[in-house]
C-alpha cells in the first residue's frame, strides 16, 4: 500500500503528492469533508459533538469576531469551516501528544495539507495572515469552551484546561446534532459560504 488514503467518496488523497508539493490526482470535494466530519466526535468521543458542529460554530464565531476586528467576515468565517480539513485524510491527536517531540513532520503534513484544501478551494495563501490565524484560534478556543462548559465533568483536583478564552454568550452544545444534523448543517454552512462542491485538483 502506497502513502495514501481513501476518501468519503472512493478516490484517493495521496501524502507523497502533498509533500512534492504537486496537485493531488483527484479533487477534494464538500463530501470527501463533510461525510468524515460528521461522523467524528470530538475529544476522541468523550463528549458526543461532531467535528462538523464543531466547525460550524467556529466558522460563525470567526465571523463574529472578524467583523468586531474590522477583518474579512466571509474569509474568517471560511477559514473557521475549513480550519480541521486535514482530519478528513489524517487522524487527529490529543494537543499533548501533537505538542511533543518527535511529532514535527505530522503537524507539518497537517499544516501543508490545510493551505493545499484551502488553495483548491480558492483561499490563497495570502489570505491566511497572522491576523486571521488569530481569529481563528481564538473562535476554535472559545467553542472548545462551549464544549467543556457544556458536557464535560469537572476535572479532578491539581489539573486544568488553562483556557485562554470563556465560552462567548449564545453558543451552546447541550443537545449535540447527531451525525445527520451536522451533516446538514456542514453543507448548508459550505453553500451559504458561497464554496464550490468540488475544489480544484
Amino acid at each position: 500500500m502506497g502513502s495514501w488514503v481513501t476518501t468519503a467518496t472512493g478516490c484517493v488523497f495521496d501524502y507523497d503528492l502533498l509533500l512534492a508539493g504537486k496537485p493531488q490526482r483527484f479533487p477534494v470535494t464538500l463530501r470527501d469533508l463533510a461525510i468524515p466530519h460528521s461522523r467524528s466526535p470530538r475529544w476522541m468521543g468523550v463528549v458526543p459533538v461532531k467535528r462538523a458542529e464543531h466547525l460550524v460554530l467556529t466558522s460563525r464565531r470567526a465571523g463574529e469576531l472578524a467583523w468586531l476586528a474590522n477583518l474579512d467576515e466571509r474569509a474568517a468565517a471560511i477559514f473557521g469551516l475549513l480550519h480541521d480539513s486535514m482530519e478528513a485524510f489524517q487522524a487527529d491527536l490529543p494537543r499533548p501528544i501533537k505538542r511533543r517531540p518527535g511529532m514535527h513532520e505530522y503537524c507539518e503534513i497537517e499544516t501543508m495539507g490545510l493551505l493545499y484544501i484551502c488553495d483548491s478551494f480558492g483561499l490563497g495563501r495570502s489570505s491566511w495572515d497572522p491576523k486571521m490565524q488569530a481569529i481563528v484560534d481564538r473562535a476554535d478556543a472559545e467553542m472548545l469552551a462551549v464544549e467543556i462548559r457544556d458536557l464535560v465533568p469537572p476535572l479532578p483536583d491539581g489539573y486544568d484546561y488553562g483556557l485562554e478564552w470563556s465560552a462567548p454568550a449564545g453558543y451552546s452544545v447541550k443537545t449535540p446534532a447527531t451525525e445527520e444534523e451536522s451533516y446538514e448543517m456542514f453543507v448548508r454552512e459550505w453553500h451559504a459560504l458561497g464554496l464550490p462542491t468540488v475544489g480544484r485538483a
